[in-house]
């Protein structure tokens, strides 16, 4: 080792570079200087579509911070809560708020500093209100004036803090240092574990919720139009067996706009069934970010815009009241964007149940319910080697000449079903002569009828401002990394098809529930879909196609070898060699 050193040392003096280079193998080598070598490596990782943060690992370019929600730009909507390891050069994350500031929008607590009004309580989820529900276990450092929070008397607070990472209900214990508890009863922190459709805020923190701007859609006329069925039970089923009603649920998302591209180039039209704030997005109607553009281009280009609720929960297991407020809140959101909102919904999970009250309260609401009976199971198949079986599935239906199956359920939040079914699916039913139209359209309702004026004395919006409330804005033209995102199973049995599916793989340390299906989130491992580790491409664990990172020690001459000295250095270093 001394005479290596020694060698480094002479070489180094008269022109010789010794260079360390990554090479497959030998991971037991160096392991601080490979860490350090793939973080520099990885600072370098310039996003190529405005995508940053710690999810992906890109890295804004100069002058451009990354917002909390993971997306590269300028102005205080990317610079509050910012991820300052992932912004360009230049920029720096500043506070978003001094501690103790009036609310401006019923938010409050630890998340951003705000303290609600005199008389208004600071919920453990973050909002102010008066009620027990923000009352109990409520933030006091952030409630007004003339308040005192009350401590709760559940097992919850009783019990004390879980010391093995369960909590919840079952167990009775709340989570430790400011970390959310699932509603599968895991300790945790992040979108799996603190999304507010996902949390138990009475056992740990929870996200607080956001409500879009502007009034709130309760007063909204909503007259039943036209023939189609409201509410019930759902409709599975098109009219027209030469036509197909493609639909794509839960976005918008990163791969969506290349749906839209496809569906354009292929002059086609969709269905989306627009989640308002789900995945950790961020809401739909947040003009900084890039889903209230796509949601005006698919309406722009004819397609059909309809709610799958804003946060994506099993409607089932929520009261009536929350119900409602789920679809508001989208409502709200859509309207910002478009200027007014749908008729049409798809529930989550396929789940909106009689007992619970929801088939009544869709009715309510002036809403047609609509399922599918072409289940693409594509949210089980997001992998190059799986989603042959979505394509395999939907062919057997469409195909099948018993069957007028015609009504096809994908997914816009997953890489395969953008980037590989949705061409095979558009060039399966080209072939077949099949007419693409929208969901409204293959139940015969006129397009009058397909959404509701946001003005409380209005029952429809008018022509001309369905046609000019959505001015065209810029188009996304990248290509996103593919992602492990973990969806949920369908817990309603529609229409039997003739063509049998696979059991559903469940990914490893990953499961779903048919309670709202969410992500059992365990302490806090992550994995990709099918067991892949999430921090590789393509599965790989710490690099590319899970190739490891080792150490080797290379001499390069930079001298001309016709220097004698150069000459002598250059045996040294093949006899050090040997060594």
């Amino acid at each position: 080792m001394p005479r290596l050193s020694l060698f480094a040392a002479f070489a180094a003096a008269s022109g010789f570079v010794l260079s360390a280079i990554a090479h497959p193998g030998h991971q037991h080598h160096a392991r601080g200087w490979i860490s350090r070598h793939q973080a520099l490596g990885k600072r370098a990782t310039i996003t190529p579509d405005q995508t940053c943060g710690a999810t992906n690992g890109y890295f804004c370019a100069a002058g451009e911070w990354c917002s909390a929600s993971g997306w590269c730009g300028t102005g205080t909507a990317y610079q509050d809560n910012c991820q300052a390891a992932y912004g360009g050069s230049g920029t720096t994350c500043p506070s978003t708020v001094a501690y103790g500031s009036p609310s401006p929008d019923n938010t409050c607590g630890g998340t951003n500093g705000y303290v609600c009004g005199a008389g208004l309580y600071c919920s453990q989820s973050g909002y102010c209100g008066n009620t027990s529900d923000y009352i109990t276990n409520c933030q006091a450092a952030f409630c007004g004036t003339g308040t005192s929070c009350a401590t709760s008397t559940s097992s919850a607070a009783s019990s004390g803090v879980s010391t093995d990472g369960t909590c919840g209900g079952t167990q009775g214990l709340k989570c430790p240092d400011s970390q959310c508890c699932s509603d599968a009863g895991y300790c945790g922190t992040g979108e799996a574990w603190c999304d507010s459709s996902n949390c138990q805020p009475a056992y740990g923190y929870c996200d607080p919720v956001y409500v879009p701007a502007g009034s709130n859609t309760s007063t909204v006329a909503r007259p039943q139009l036209g023939s189609v069925q409201y509410g019930g039970a759902g409709i599975y089923d098109c009219v027209s067996e030469t036509q197909v009603a493609l639909t794509f649920d839960d976005g918008p998302y990163l791969y969506t706009t290349n749906i839209l591209e496809l569906l354009k180039n292929h002059s086609a039209v969709a269905t989306f069934f627009i989640t308002g704030n789900n995945l950790g997005k961020g809401p739909i109607d947040n003009t900084s970010l890039p889903w209230a553009s796509m949601i005006q281009e698919a309406y722009a280009n004819g397609n059909q815009i309809a709610s799958h609720t804003w946060t994506h929960p099993d409607l089932s297991t929520l009261s009536v009241a929350e119900q409602k407020y789920e679809m508001e809140l989208n409502e709200m959101a859509l309207r910002n964007i478009l200027g007014f909102f749908p008729t049409y919904m798809r529930p989550p999970y396929s789940s909106c149940t009689a007992e619970s009250g929801c088939e009544d309260t869709m009715n309510g609401m002036g809403y047609h319910v609509i399922y599918f009976d072409v289940d693409s199971d594509d949210y089980n198949q997001d992998a190059p080697n799986l989603i042959q079986n979505s394509k395999n599935w939907v062919k057997g239906n469409l195909t099948d000449a018993n069957s007028d199956n015609r009504l096809v359920i994908m997914h816009d939040i997953h890489y395969q079903t953008s980037y590989n079914l949705t061409t095979y699916v558009l060039e399966l039913c080209k072939t077949m002569g099949l007419e693409f139209i929208t969901v409204g359209e293959c139940l015969g309702d006129p397009e009058a009828n397909w959404y509701r004026s946001s003005s409380p004395a209005s029952a429809t919006p008018s022509a001309s401002t369905v046609k000019t409330a959505t001015a065209t804005s810029k188009t996304t033209t990248t290509t996103p990394k593919a992602t492990a995102t973990t969806s949920k199973t369908t817990t309603t049995t529609v229409k039997t098809t003739t063509t049998a599916k696979a059991a559903t793989t469940s990914p490893k340390q990953i499961t779903t529930t048919s309670k709202k299906a969410t992500t059992t989130a365990k302490k806090t491992t992550v994995t990709g879909r099918n067991g892949a580790p999430s921090n590789g491409k393509n599965g790989g664990y710490n690099g590319v196609n899970g190739g490891g990172h080792g150490l080797t020690v290379r001499v390069t001459l930079c001298h001309s070898l016709t220097d004698i000295l150069g000459i002598i250095l250059c045996f040294i270093g093949h006899a050090v060699s040997f060594l």
